[in-house]
């Protein structure tokens, strides 16, 4: 991790750490490997933080299980 120090207003610094990007490239991987794996166990009403799902996608779901007359 490379560390370099941002300015702030006050005339301070905040570190920030900056990654390789050989690690960029092994944090990505997993990522992938992580997603292809655990996506299938998921339930089929779970949208959160989930890729190629969105908050309409958990509306249209909610609207097709709920009764329109409720």
């Amino acid at each position: 991790m490379r560390r370099v120090y941002i300015p702030k207003p006050d005339g301070k610094s905040r570190p920030l750490g900056i990654a390789f990007s050989g690690d960029k490239i092994v944090q990505k991987g997993l990522a992938t490997i992580l997603e292809t794996v655990s996506e299938f166990r998921f339930y089929e009403g779970s949208f959160g933080f989930r890729k190629k799902l969105s908050t309409h996608d958990a509306i249209r779901f909610i609207k097709k299980k709920v009764p329109s007359g409720v």
